[in-house]
């Protein structure tokens, strides 16, 4: 098996160097914190869907051995997807079995079954695309957002799936237009977002 180790195409840096660590720790520490976060976000969404508790940390300890692993073979780290968990949801694919199937034949189309990916034509695959993006949508989060517009005293009538904190709907709207016109990292608005939680815990405290 070849490896970054065994392998002379690949030039490793000096590890004794304090600057080759203070390198590979920051973009490190990025991408466990980005993969952790959207790991976690898809782990809470499908329970919700299926009204279960999942095992949350063994998954995270999996995913992070095999980034591991992965890393020393070269390839690239993965964490998981919040569309293609939903999907594989909706499609009743709630089991290990599933994401076995679904890594077994994305293996086999990188491998060996690329060339047929070439026929499938682009519109399909748009069709596909837009028909998943508005299943996953949760278009009574629509009016959850209008909502906020309402008095406390009015807002708290209203049932719990329409009662969303305001501060979660301003971070929101802040994600979502720095992402489309700014050229950010999502690191940030992820350190505002859990700094306004916890000053709202702290004020319901």
């Amino acid at each position: 098996i070849e490896t970054i180790y065994t392998s002379d195409r690949y030039d490793l840096p000096d590890l004794t160097d304090f600057q080759t660590w203070k390198l590979v720790l920051g973009y490190g520490f990025a991408l466990f914190a980005t993969s952790f976060t959207e790991t976690s976000i898809a782990l809470n969404v499908v329970d919700r869907l299926d009204e279960t508790q999942g095992p949350g940390f063994l998954v995270l300890i999996g995913q992070g051995l095999a980034n591991i692993v992965s890393g020393l073979l070269g390839g690239m780290g993965g964490s998981g997807v919040v569309g293609l968990s939903v999907l594989s949801d909706r499609t009743f694919g709630t089991t290990c079995l599933s994401t076995f199937v679904t890594g077994l034949i994305t293996f086999l189309i990188v491998t060996w079954g690329y060339p047929i990916v070439d026929f499938i034509p682009l519109s399909a695959v748009s069709g596909i695309s837009i028909s998943m993006v508005c299943s996953f949508i949760q278009w009574r989060s629509l009016v959850a957002i209008f909502t906020t517009c309402l008095p406390s005293q009015k807002r708290d009538t209203l049932p719990p799936q329409y009662n969303v904190a305001r501060y979660d709907v301003l971070i929101m709207f802040i994600v979502t237009a720095g992402l489309l016109l700014v050229d950010v990292s999502t690191m940030a608005f992820f350190v505002m977002g859990f700094a306004v939680f916890l000053f709202d815990m702290c004020q319901r405290r």
